[in-house]
């Protein structure tokens, strides 16, 4: 598959550092183009774990609730 176009930025790899640069990049207003080697997504997450400070970061796009759904009740 060939695809033209003009890009400021090539991201490679859509995983969780991909996807928040590519997001930061484009609330900058640079264009940017994100690839990676996996024709789809996966099924299933591969982190075990959310660290503070990544929520803290992410929570300036994105509420903390809308990526961490509510801990089950004992």
């Amino acid at each position: 598959m060939t695809r033209t176009g003009t890009t400021d930025v090539l991201i490679a790899g859509a995983g969780p550092v991909g996807l928040s640069a590519a997001a930061e990049l484009r609330r900058q207003g640079v264009r940017c183009r994100l690839v990676d080697r996996l024709p789809a997504r996966l099924p299933y997450a591969k982190a075990v774990g959310i660290q503070p400070r990544t929520l803290e970061i992410s929570s300036r796009a994105t509420p903390p609730t809308s990526i961490r759904p509510p801990a089950p009740r004992a």
